[in-house]
């Protein structure tokens, strides 16, 4: 089985997972198996690059990693509250902690990573043509 296939594999057993959640009404389930299923998809989108160059693999790993934490801050802040929005006596920049870590992380997060993944194939791309000039150049020079 080649790496694609156990990644598919692997986003199976994730979506199986979120599944087993919606069925069960365990919203922390269905959370946290669909960041894993992120970062596995963009490990996969990235599986070429990451191939030749491991250093591609920080940005599926960061994002996910980056995901998972901010939702286990909003979950460790809502946890005993009556309205799981955290304590309502507290605010951080006029909304309740459990909302601000949704609108100024999650939602930052979202219009961030798809820059994150933009620059990483504009870099390949560089990358790239720089191999080709260069071998380019030697062929000149050789014929």
């Amino acid at each position: 089985m080649d790496q694609q296939s156990k990644g598919m594999a692997l986003i199976l057993v994730c979506l199986s997972t979120l599944g087993a959640g919606m069925i069960l009404h365990s919203w922390r389930v269905i959370i946290y198996s669909y960041i894993l299923v992120i970062g596995l998809i963009l490990t996969i989108g990235l599986g070429r690059y990451i191939q030749k160059n491991k250093s591609f693999l920080f940005f599926p790993i960061a994002s996910s990693s980056l995901f998972f934490l901010l939702f286990a801050l909003a979950d460790l802040l809502g946890v005993g509250e009556k309205m799981a929005g955290g304590d309502s006596r507290v605010y951080v920049m006029g909304l309740v902690p459990t909302s601000a870590v949704f609108l100024y992380g999650v939602a930052s997060m979202i219009l961030v990573i798809p820059l994150f993944y933009a620059w990483s194939h504009h870099k390949q791309g560089r990358i790239e043509a720089q191999k080709a000039q260069a071998s380019a150049g030697r062929y000149a020079k050789t014929s």
